[in-house]
């Protein structure tokens, strides 16, 4: 699980120190707003940003995270699972509006704690270039207990989305 090379869509970072109503920071969601009955959170995604290898980021990105990673049940990651965005039992959906545009909706209204469900370590969003052929969803070569480990930590250099590309690896280091 290569996390470090990944980013998320917000830093929640320390809220608390914050002087704001509770919004994170923008990271590869660069603006939001919520529709006017609460339930729809439109986010407008970074543009031009390129994953390490040239491919470029976008929306398709953001979307093969949240259905093939996050709410495939099959799917053992670090971070969160579909259901932590669920509100009362009623789950959460995503769609994409257009290349760099996606909306959340939500059975609550406003449910601002889903922000810490957006931020590193819980939806670092993978490139799906490299991750969506090699889906057992997509590929019926692999399982899914291959695709567990279909990027060990030594096949570098990894593709990465952040400042960082590693290109050594040793074992427990």
């Amino acid at each position: 699980s290569m996390s470090f090379n990944y980013q998320a869509l917000v830093k929640t970072g320390p809220l608390y120190r914050a002087n704001q109503d509770l919004e994170p920071f923008p990271n590869l969601a660069k603006s939001w707003e919520w529709s006017e009955d609460g339930h729809q959170l439109t986010m407008h995604l970074l543009e031009g940003a390129k994953w390490s290898d040239g491919e470029p980021f976008n929306a398709d990105d953001v979307i093969f995270t949240w259905e093939d990673l996050i709410n495939d049940p099959q799917i053992v990651r670090n971070g969160v699972k579909g259901d932590a965005f669920d509100s009362d039992g009623k789950p959460t959906t995503l769609e994409k509006v257009d290349d760099y545009t996606i909306k959340f909706t939500f059975a609550a209204v406003k449910p601002i704690e889903k922000y810490y469900f957006m931020d590193e370590g819980d939806f670092n969003v993978s490139p799906a270039h490299i991750l969506k052929p090699l889906h057992p969803k997509y590929n019926k070569d692999n399982d899914y207990k291959e695709y567990a480990d279909i990027l060990p930590p030594d096949k570098l250099p990894a593709v990465t989305m952040g400042p960082w590309v590693p290109v050594e690896y040793k074992t427990d280091e």
